[in-house]
């Protein structure tokens, strides 16, 4: 009778533990907290060493760069790292022709922004992804700048946001 009652309350558990579980959050083949060595490795050849720039993001550093294809949208994949291993993925588009596209794409799987802000010069639409635990954002500029950038919902603290 043991064994009977395990059986049928297995499905239960096992449904539980998926819901108690934390949402995997990533972006491609990475995922958050990631070393710059794992994420090279599961690039399969796509991401390289990077310079270790610090520009607008504190103490995080470019340690991987690499290339991604989208449809007919090329970029400049870079992989910032902080403290707790990869912290962001930045899309930089390279054919900026492209970004009313790219925008299209984004408002066509996510919806629309969560939040805008800018103007002239710079713009910033930022959507968030609950299933996957993702902040996504595009910064856009006058003089044709195109950046899609993911990010892990959850702070490096695990406060949330």
């Amino acid at each position: 009778m043991g064994d009977i009652m395990i059986r049928k309350l297995m499905p239960v558990v096992l449904v539980c533990a998926a819901i108690a579980s934390p949402v995997e959050a990533h972006w491609q083949f990475t995922r958050w907290g990631m070393t710059p060595a794992q994420v090279i490795e599961a690039s399969n050849g796509s991401a390289a060493a990077g310079d270790g720039a610090k520009a607008g993001r504190g103490d995080d550093t470019v340690e991987a760069i690499g290339a991604y294809v989208a449809g007919e949208a090329t970029f400049t994949t870079k992989f910032w790292f902080g403290h707790q291993g990869l912290s962001m993925v930045a899309l930089q588009l390279r054919d900026d022709g492209k970004c009313l596209d790219v925008q299209r794409d984004l408002l066509a799987k996510y919806g629309e922004p969560v939040e805008k802000t800018g103007g002239v010069g710079l713009q910033r639409r930022m959507w968030t992804d609950k299933p996957s635990g993702n902040r996504i954002g595009l910064l856009t500029t006058d003089v044709g700048f195109c950046q899609v950038e993911y990010s892990p919902l959850i702070s490096a603290t695990g406060a949330g946001l």
